[in-house]
């Protein structure tokens, strides 16, 4: 009885063993299946920095790169004519869109008034827009016409707010200077089609 007992001790003991050894087994199979990748293993799912990152960070790198095309594509629109706006599309695309006005807005009107700067006000080869016909206002820079000009049209500007205020773009553009020039608005509308639809190729070939 007693030898029994004992053989069934041991029997049990060797159970015992046998399962604590299988624990390890596992543990290990958790640890090298990423790497050994065998079948019907547990697996870990890898995160790539790419896809972990903010979506405001996606948002804001895709908005810059945008950005950049559009002020290249101005670039490229008067480069292509070699006129003396060109190399301002950075400045022209920040002052349109702080405006919340078509982005190729401010340099068509450009376009429309003085062949982008080649036929500048005389007295004041800054002013590219025919601001204020040309008398009584002098720039220290192109980029405060720039400024102004988007300001203005943008119904912001505190001197002629109430000229532009209320009405719709086409609007604002006879106002600017549609009194004088019947199709106005029309002609920066489609010099506004120019700008956005220059090749792609010929934009990256210039940055």
């Amino acid at each position: 009885m007693v030898e029994l007992n004992h053989h069934i001790m041991q029997k049990n003991f060797r159970k015992s063993l046998q399962s604590f050894a299988v624990f390890p087994v596992m543990a290990a199979n958790l640890i090298l299946s990423p790497v050994l990748g065998g079948l019907g293993s547990p697996t870990a799912a890898v995160i790539s920095p790419e896809t972990n990152r903010p979506l405001s960070s996606i948002v804001a790198s895709n908005k810059k790169a945008d950005h950049a095309i559009k002020a290249k594509k101005i670039d490229a629109y008067f480069a292509k004519y070699d006129l003396p706006l060109s190399g301002y599309g950075e400045e022209l695309v920040v002052v349109a869109e702080k405006y919340d006005l078509p982005w190729p807005l401010i340099a068509a009107v450009a376009m429309q008034e003085s062949t982008g700067g080649k036929f500048a006000c005389r007295a004041d080869r800054e002013n590219m827009w025919g601001y204020g016909s040309c008398k009584g206002v002098n720039f220290e820079s192109v980029e405060q016409g720039i400024e102004l000009v988007g300001k203005t049209i943008a119904a912001q500007s505190p001197g002629s707010k109430r000229f532009y205020e209320g009405k719709s773009l086409e609007e604002r553009l006879r106002v600017y200077n549609g009194r004088a020039v019947a199709d106005y608005a029309e002609s920066v509308h489609w010099i506004m089609e120019q700008i956005e639809e220059m090749p792609t190729s010929t934009v990256l070939a210039e940055a």
